[in-house]
């Protein structure tokens, strides 16, 4: 195992057990974290993101499917198990809670340089999870689906 898997899995480890501290001090303070739904620049929006999923998924759990490394970059796919307890605040709103568990899959590309994770990369399905959570129908029951 590599520097960049290292680092990449000991920030899952410290985001698993809450320790916010040493989980952004693994975040360059000039990151840009990309995802569908919003681009996040520096460690301070980092934790913002990562706490509310936290809030929103307090029993979070996340397990690698797949890990590429090469030098300093790595890709992997995730899949993230949890329970929605509480409220999810996103780009369109807040989401209350649903008490829905979700099993969400996404890939991510993560570079990291002297210890730090610099860019991130987050690839995912949002109407995957927006389904998940029931704020979408499944899909086939739309307003569309066949009668």
């Amino acid at each position: 195992m590599g520097e960049t898997r290292d680092v990449i899995e000991r920030w899952w480890d410290r985001f698993e057990a809450r320790d916010w501290d040493a989980t952004v001090a693994l975040v360059d303070p000039d990151c840009e974290w990309t995802t569908p739904d919003a681009t996040l620049r520096g460690a301070q929006q980092v934790e913002g993101l990562i706490r509310a999923y936290a809030t929103a998924f307090p029993d979070l759990h996340h397990e690698f499917r797949s890990f590429v490394e090469s030098g300093d970059v790595a890709a992997m796919e995730i899949v993230l198990t949890g329970t929605h307890r509480g409220v999810l605040a996103t780009p369109a709103g807040e989401v209350p809670p649903t008490g829905r568990p979700i099993r969400f899959r996404f890939c991510d590309v993560i570079t990291v340089s002297d210890g730090l994770m610099v860019s991130v990369r987050s690839y995912y399905d949002t109407l995957d999870l927006a389904g998940q959570l029931g704020l979408i129908p499944p899909p086939g029951q739309g307003a569309n689906a066949p009668a």
